[in-house]
């Protein structure tokens, strides 16, 4: 034992004690106090030297993320005024040629879009442990005292933010009014449908009870739902799960430390990333199209049964039915969500992508402009998703108006939005030297983040899956609901599709070839059809399963639950971010980034989201649609009779 504690703190005893000089007094007369008590072995003082980091094996595969032990830091404690301070150390080595020849790029390639490329420079972070006393500024002396030096040509710098600095003061969080109030209103909400439920048990109350009530909620689930598409509630649940699996593998993996992140690149050449990364962006593209038909569908069926198109409650009553949910989710995040996790990731992970942007840009998400406003800082961040579907269904009167009311010309207005929905996208990566889609490996010719708000984000260059939803729905509301078709058509509908949807999930791995070069011709035309081309795939499955030629794809699409599990997408949509980020912003060390851990903690997300979502289903967006359709008297006009 005595041995060890001689070894724990020999780094720190060796250096001269001239550099203590220049810290202030306070953290100097506690930073020596320590180095004495740890050399006469008290345990304190050798638990806050042991929680420092010690340089990690493998910095040039890309283990450059040292965390120490941040709970031993933390919770030091003399006993008579010395605290323990944790702090993230972030220390720059720059020196080109050196570097260059190591290939650094590596350690950065695999990043996310947030991250830029530094193949000149090697960043090493690492947790450092000193006196609560100890400031910022101090916290830098040391660490460049700490460091090693690697030669003359080589230039290290290294900065402290005070955000990313904790004391065992600062993680135990008074809880502020606005976190009280938010409390007491979510209790209350629970509450409210906690009591409906039981007074509908038991037969009392009236309409505004049912509405609360959790049992009604339930039935409404679990009823057999006659004239729906079931193949579609499928396609939601599994596309949120690809998503869930996309988020899981972008931010619990590539945007948290991880232990081998330049070895990471070589499994972009398999073709198991590109179901787990490419189908995961396209799966957005799927809830666009689905979104886009079930509008389109509705209306052409409801005009056809003899409605009338009421614009105050189109707009209304969808507004309040996305926004409730959002609302409660932008609250949650500004109060709470801060109580519920800590840690040497918490305040980047977490604070700085979750809480501050909905401090800031809370108003960008409930008017859904937040796909155009507030850049990175996105207040529940996958909800530009919703941006974009809000704005789509606010046009679309535009174009489905002239497709009842005049419907040659309304298809023709159709196909040529269609076409600009394509050539704008199209367009845009040919003049700026954009790649095929989000792309991690190769971008030496682009920049991810410009490529992110020019391409990724805006509805111009998103819409085309929508539009091809439009008119499916059209299609789908013109036709008879049984159709007979031979067995060659129904063969080459399958065909077709298969070999679409395929196509742009594979041709995608030609531009992460280590040896790709830049083709414009070639981003222009993924870039600009491929959605469109996979949003026309999922127009077939959709087709083909409600018109009884589905076979085995619409049994799976059918499966009971999944009809139970769609209705509480949305609130899984809503949750399953921040599930994925209060792990990851709560770990205490870095991952080693393999599939294995990728799909091992996606399937631990699934109950958490799922649970989150149906709550969030149970306690608000049910019952607030249920009272929206009192409110609008918001039902369907009944069938004319068969003759």
């Amino acid at each position: 034992m005595g041995n060890l504690k001689v070894l724990l703190c020999l780094n720190l005893v060796l250096f001269p004690l001239s550099w203590a000089q220049v810290l202030t007094p306070p953290c100097a007369a506690d930073v020596g106090r320590t180095l004495i008590e740890a050399a006469g072995g008290e345990e304190w003082a050798l638990r806050m030297i042991d929680a420092t980091s010690k340089f990690p094996d493998g910095i040039l595969v890309g283990n450059v993320v040292s965390f120490g032990h941040w709970d031993e830091c933390v919770q030091v404690s003399s006993g008579n005024g010395i605290e323990g301070k944790y702090c993230r150390v972030s220390a720059t080595y720059e020196n080109t040629e050196f570097f260059d020849k190591l290939e650094l790029e590596k350690i950065t390639k695999m990043r996310s879009m947030r991250a830029a490329p530094a193949g000149t420079a090697l960043v090493l972070k690492f947790g450092l442990c000193l006196p609560q006393s100890c400031t910022t500024d101090d916290f830098v002396i040391v660490a460049e005292q700490l460091l090693p030096v690697l030669d003359n040509a080589t230039q290290l710098s290294v900065t402290v933010n005070h955000r990313e600095c904790n004391t065992q003061e600062s993680v135990n969080l008074p809880i502020d009014g606005g976190t009280i109030a938010a409390t007491v209103v979510f209790s209350m909400l629970i509450a409210l449908v906690v009591v409906a439920t039981i007074l509908e048990h038991f037969n009392k109350g009236g309409t505004v009870v049912k509405a609360l009530s959790m049992k009604t909620t339930y039935n409404d689930l679990v009823r057999v739902r006659e004239g729906s598409f079931d193949s579609v509630n499928g396609l939601k649940v599994l596309s949120m799960l690809w998503i869930m699996v996309g988020h899981r593998y972008d931010l619990g993996a590539l945007s948290t430390a991880s232990s081998n992140i330049a070895l990471a690149i070589d499994m972009t050449q398999n073709p198991l990333f590109q179901l787990l990364s490419n189908v995961g962006y396209l799966a957005v593209d799927s809830f666009y199209q689905i979104g886009g038909f079930l509008l389109a569908f509705g209306f052409f069926r409801d005009m056809k049964r003899g409605a009338t198109f009421d614009a105050f409650k189109f707009y209304l009553y969808r507004y309040i039915r996305i926004t409730a949910p959002l609302s409660i989710m932008i609250v949650f995040y500004v109060t709470i969500l801060r109580y519920i996790g800590e840690g040497p990731e918490w305040y980047r992970m977490v604070y700085l992508r979750f809480i501050h942007p909905c401090e800031t840009y809370w108003w960008a998400a409930i008017t859904y402009v937040n796909n155009y406003v507030g850049g990175l800082e996105q207040c529940v961040e996958q909800t530009w998703y919703t941006s974009l579907d809000m704005q789509m269904a606010w046009l679309s009167p535009l174009l489905l108006l002239p497709m009842h009311y005049s419907p040659r010309a309304g298809k023709q207005l159709a196909f040529l939005v269609a076409a600009l929905s394509c050539a704008i996208p199209a367009a845009i990566t040919y003049i700026n030297n954009y790649p095929w889609g989000p792309n991690n490996v190769n971008y030496d010719h682009y920049s991810p983040l410009i490529f992110t708000y020019e391409v990724y984000l805006p509805t111009h260059t998103r819409c085309s899956p929508y539009i091809a939803g439009v008119i499916l729905g059209y299609i789908m509301a013109n036709t008879p609901r049984k159709m007979y078709f031979n067995w060659k058509t129904v063969a080459l509908g399958w065909i077709l599709c298969a070999g679409i949807m395929l196509s742009v999930v594979f041709l995608f791995a030609i531009t992460l070839k280590y040896d790709y070069v830049y083709e414009p011709i070639a981003a222009m035309i993924y870039g600009g059809f491929h959605r469109f081309a996979w949003a026309v795939g999922l127009c077939w499955i959709i087709f083909a399963c409600s018109k009884g030629i589905g076979g085995p794809v619409n049994a799976i699409l059918s499966w009971r639950l999944f009809n139970i599990l769609a209705p509480v997408i949305y609130g899984v949509f809503l949750v399953h971010f921040m599930v994925i980020a209060v792990q990851a912003g709560s770990k205490r060390h870095p991952d080693t980034l393999e599939y294995y851990d990728v799909i091992h903690k996606f399937l631990g997300d699934i109950p958490f989201s799922f649970i989150g979502g149906a709550a969030l289903y149970f306690v608000v967006e049910a019952p607030v649609m249920v009272f929206m359709r009192i409110i609008f008297k918001k039902q369907r006009p009944a069938r004319p009779a068969s003759k």
